[in-house]
């Protein structure tokens, strides 16, 4: 299955800078630009180039999942935040 413009993907490896481009481990990016070599996320702060082997295809979410889905990681991160 390739992944094509619009496909929703999920980060499974950081590299470089990507934490300081708004990407994050384990979340789930739209495909705005596809290359042989790489392609391209919507981070929200702008396009991130990540290559192909940093993400899998998501399974297709609903907009409800997908809210869901952010409002559980920022709970995580926030009872990260106080654990420490």
């Amino acid at each position: 299955m390739a992944i094509k413009k619009g496909d929703l993907v999920k980060v499974i490896e950081l590299l470089g800078d990507d934490e300081f481009c708004g990407v994050e481990l384990d979340k789930t990016y739209k495909v705005v630009f596809v290359s042989d070599a790489y392609f391209e996320i919507d981070t929200g702060k702008g396009d991130r180039i990540m290559f192909h082997y940093q993400v899998e295809k998501a399974k297709k979410k609903s907009k409800k999942d997908l809210r869901i889905e952010e409002l559980e990681n920022a709970i995580k991160q926030i009872q990260n935040i106080l654990n420490k």
